[in-house]
């Protein structure tokens, strides 16, 4: 019995280590450990902890070395097995050697099992640990400041150019005062137009990202505990399979619903009544929809890298189609997600505030999420995942306002004319 509650013991961490592992050790322990002055390069630029490579370091030497002892003592043990096994073919077990044997047996077992144990804790350490390394940043990204790479020409303003929810509400798209008593601070109902050219916006950009041969998924908003919640839902459908290079890259597109706090008085609430929020701005919201981009290649930097490239070319020419100012930022090492290499930050232009904001970016993830995922391509590799938001919806609903303001009403881009029940004006409805 005792044995056999030693066993399971035994089994139980093993199944812990490579539950662990798989879920949390993003970049391989392998790439720290042979190229340690690389990963710590990368946490300087990323003006993150440096000195905890140094503690993986010391953790998985003593891993190595735990590892090493549990060995020998193994093989120490099958001798022993294999000498007590003569005694049990003669049935000759009460003999003193063979209880002797029996004893040392037992005992080696329960060290393998007490190393084991420290192991196991070593490696839990290490799995926690290296989550917070960076994947490794690339040559060229900035160290100090964002470098603007690509800036398009600016629309004229208009004398006096309206917030874009002013604009919303004067084209009768949007109700204030029932969004605030119903969700709180910042709470709003889209409504008529509004819907439809939210809508409009919606499926221009999937068929648009369609004819650059992206196959559509429609992404779950909730997923199970287990995966990591920084992941993209997309990243999720190829999860545990290998995947031949002939069938590299795959472009998937979709559209994705999240829910973050926002900065501010979230989930402030009001009296009914009250019709005005205290920041006048449709920008940041805790439910927000975007269109993804995703796609997965080889573990090849020049393959990933190219394809970086092209999702960067995709998004600008979806901004170009909607006659839309915008610039390209290369984002500083400091800024980027710990899953990035490289990242791309797309701005557009509002003209009601005279700033360029954030719609969309590009991120090569490398191997950082497969490995999470296990999605692997030949040889048992991890294939390599970049990912790009084409847009936020609400962003660009509300960039396409301000851009087509004029005196009577809202002038929308010629490509959404088709959703837009043929017609590209959208007349005011009240006048104040």
């Amino acid at each position: 019995m005792q044995k056999c509650k030693i066993i399971e013991k035994f089994i139980y961490y093993l199944f812990a280590i490579n539950l662990i592992i798989n879920l949390t050790m993003a970049l391989s322990i392998k790439t720290i450990r042979s190229n340690p002055n690389l990963v710590i390069e990368s946490q300087i630029k990323r003006s993150k902890n440096s000195e905890i490579v140094i503690q993986l370091l010391d953790l998985d030497f003593s891993t190595r070395k735990l590892a090493k002892q549990i060995d020998n003592l193994g093989k120490e043990k099958n001798i022993k097995q294999k000498e007590i096994s003569i005694y049990y073919k003669s049935k000759n077990t009460d003999c003193v050697e063979a209880k002797i044997l029996s004893e040392q047996i037992d005992e080696l077992t329960q060290q393998i099992i007490d190393l084991q144990n420290s192991k196991v804790q070593i490696e839990l350490l290490i799995s926690t640990l290296i989550s917070q390394i960076g994947n490794i940043v690339a040559d060229n990204v900035p160290l100090n400041e964002n470098i603007i790479i690509k800036t398009s020409q600016i629309h004229s303003n208009l004398p006096n150019q309206l917030n874009h929810n002013l604009l919303l509400e004067k084209i009768g798209g949007l109700i204030i005062k029932e969004g605030i008593y119903f969700e709180g601070h910042k709470g709003y109902f889209l409504k008529d137009i509004g819907i439809k050219l939210n809508q409009a916006i919606i499926n221009y950009s999937l068929d648009f990202l369609k004819t650059h041969f992206y196959t559509l998924i429609q992404i779950p908003s909730f997923i199970q505990k287990e995966p990591n919640t920084y992941i993209n839902p997309i990243c999720g459908f190829h999860a545990n399979e290998t995947l031949g290079n002939s069938k590299l890259p795959k472009r998937y597109a979709g559209l994705n619903t999240s829910f973050k706090n926002t900065t501010g008085a979230y989930g402030k609430s009001f009296p009914k009544g009250q019709t005005t929020w205290n920041i006048n701005s449709l920008y940041r919201f805790h439910e927000i929809n975007t269109i993804e981009q995703y796609a997965i290649t080889e573990d090849l930097l020049v393959q990933s890298n190219l394809l970086q490239d092209e999702m960067l070319k995709i998004t600008e020419e979806f901004y170009k189609s909607l006659n839309i100012p915008y610039r390209v930022l290369n984002i500083m090492s400091g800024k980027i997600e710990n899953s990035a290499i490289r990242k791309y930050q797309l701005e557009c232009w509002f003209p009601s505030s005279s700033k360029f904001k954030e719609l969309g970016s590009c991120s090569n993830t490398t191997d950082y999420f497969s490995r999470q995922l296990n999605i692997k391509c030949a040889e048992k590799r991890f294939v390599h995942v970049v990912n790009s938001t084409l847009c936020d919806c609400a962003k660009l609903m509300n960039c396409l306002l301000e851009l087509g303001q004029k005196e009577d009403g809202i002038e929308l881009p010629e490509v959404l004319s088709k959703y837009m029940d043929g017609s590209t004006f959208i007349p005011w409805v009240l006048n104040n």
